[in-house]
């Protein structure tokens, strides 16, 4: 992750030669990178249930049959020596990941039908969403995010408070980016349902945290006035978080930070 946010600033850097960038990876950042360990969340007594209807939703969508059929001539000695589920399982996985370079012009998607890979899908949708704290009544994974968010909150105000233009940048990977978007109230965010068999239609990991996800928060001041308003973008879109505003798609800052004051 370090490299790819070096090569990402040297990418700003030879498009503006006179940018000013800093960049800083320390042991001041673990508790962000890694987790705080003065926030752990404490499971609720819905969780083992939710817990078992995603792995109930995973084990129906792996069932490995047709897979091992098409694979090979003797099912019964592959069986023997190969675990069709994990099987299956890897080769989902292989398959995702290659669509993220085409450059390489290789496909394994067509090793599945689209019934199998569609409830895979919903399944591996499930268990992101559940692993989060996403699901209502599931274990609030997400509140690890919450010193993140308030060093946000905290680098905003200091550069409010400096008067000069600054774009601060952080990297990290797609475990942090969802559940902090739920923190904050993101709309894309707030779909989640205990109905797992319908849970796809409300919300999609997929359109949260695709390659190269991204969350923007961008800030106005009006030259005279102490009013800053802040836009939120996911992935270069604009969004909304539950916060009443007479400037949508604007929000007033010190109205954001009443929001997440709130814990909401």
């Amino acid at each position: 992750m370090y490299d790819q946010h070096v090569y990402f600033c040297q990418e700003l850097q030879g498009l503006n030669p006179t940018l000013d960038i800093r960049m800083d990876a320390s042991q001041r950042d673990m508790h962000f990178i890694v987790r705080d360990p003065q926030v752990e969340p404490v499971p609720t007594p819905a969780t083992a249930g939710l817990e078992q209807q995603a792995e109930s939703l995973y084990e129906k969508a792996a069932n490995p049959a047709r897979l091992m059929k098409a694979l090979f001539t003797d099912t019964s000695k592959a069986e023997s020596v190969i675990d069709g589920h994990e099987l299956m399982e890897c080769l989902f996985n292989v398959a995702s990941d290659l669509q993220n370079v085409p450059e390489i012009n290789l496909s394994l998607t067509d090793v599945f039908t689209k019934d199998e890979w569609f409830r895979a899908w919903k399944a591996i949708n499930a268990g992101i969403l559940l692993s989060c704290g996403l699901i209502p009544g599931s274990t609030p994974m997400y509140q690890r995010q919450t010193t993140v968010r308030d060093s946000i909150v905290r680098i905003a105000d200091q550069v409010i408070r400096s008067g000069e233009p600054s774009l601060t940048l952080r990297f990290a990977h797609d475990g942090s980016l969802l559940p902090l978007a739920y923190l904050m109230g993101i709309r894309e965010a707030m779909g989640g349902r205990t109905d797992f068999k319908n849970l796809h239609k409300s919300i999609s990991v997929d359109k949260l945290i695709p390659m190269a996800a991204n969350l923007q928060l961008v800030f106005y001041r009006k030259e005279g006035s102490d009013d800053i308003l802040v836009k939120f973008l996911l992935n270069e879109n604009e969004t909304s978080i539950p916060v009443k505003t007479d400037v949508a798609p604007y929000y007033h800052w010190q109205d954001v930070k009443r929001y997440w004051a709130g814990d909401c």
